[in-house]
């Protein structure tokens, strides 16, 4: 025992290369842990929004819970009308093959928030700068099933490795782009009085590649150890020369 702490121990540069082994270990193992627990919670979270395809429509909360993830995908029915000079094209989105743009438009509602809703697909026009046909939206009050969505969300369920809901999200760009003030939350639109064309479809569900993370730090950790093995195995060849 005493030995082989000598081996690892004994010397400035030994008692060194042991510290920033143990250090870098150490460092590994929180890494992998914290990305195992992010791995655990996304999937918690993603048995309830999957969940939330399943359930009825309910009416918009005129308050909703902290916990968006109660929301997240699931129908609701709101009333209130399209503000059309609010609106924005999305590019680079396909359906079929088909290159296509999506439609944004400002709703207000009847109490008087303001929100995003995503129209679907509409197809592209005869050139890049053709603006594609839209079909326009009444003025008049309307009753709406759309899916509830929250961009920080949105991200963590994609299995985005960094979604914190941090910085300029698509609400705030859309925002930015209409000077408006939405809430901060949007909908896919339905059906109800107002049909899309072709909706958008539901949020794809991903528990994301945090547990390969994990995975991948506690084995830089092994290597860490392995390493520092090596070397004290060489020291100790060394020596018996």
């Amino acid at each position: 025992m005493l030995r082989l702490a000598k081996l690892f121990f004994g010397s400035k540069r030994s008692f060194g290369l042991t510290s920033l082994a143990l250090l870098l270990l150490s460092f590994c193992v929180i890494a992998g842990n914290w990305q195992y627990q992010r791995g655990e919670d996304r999937r918690a979270e993603n048995q309830i929004v999957r969940g939330n395809f399943e359930k009825p429509v309910i009416a918009l909360p005129k308050n909703l819970e902290k916990d968006r993830s109660s929301y997240q995908g699931r129908l609701v029915r709101i009333n209130g009308r399209f503000l059309p000079d609010q609106e924005i094209l999305m590019r680079n989105r396909y359906f079929q093959e088909q290159y296509g743009f999506a439609v944004a438009t400002l709703f207000e509602l009847d109490d008087g928030r303001l929100v995003w809703i995503d129209r679907g697909w509409v197809k592209a026009g005869a050139s890049a700068t053709a603006v594609p046909e839209i079909e326009s939206v009444p003025r008049s009050n309307l009753s709406l099933i759309v899916r509830f969505r929250d961009d920080a969300l949105d991200a963590k369920i994609r299995g985005s490795f960094f979604a914190t809901g941090k910085g300029q999200s698509q609400l705030a760009r859309w925002n930015e782009e209409e000077k408006v003030e939405s809430e901060d939350f949007y909908f896919d639109l339905i059906g109800g009085d107002f049909k899309p064309l072709v909706p958008t479809p539901a949020p794809l569900v991903s528990d994301g590649p945090h547990m390969a993370y994990a995975i991948q730090w506690w084995f830089f950790g092994v290597l860490v150890l392995f390493g520092r093995v090596l070397i004290a195995l060489e020291d100790l060849r060394s020596e018996k020369r």
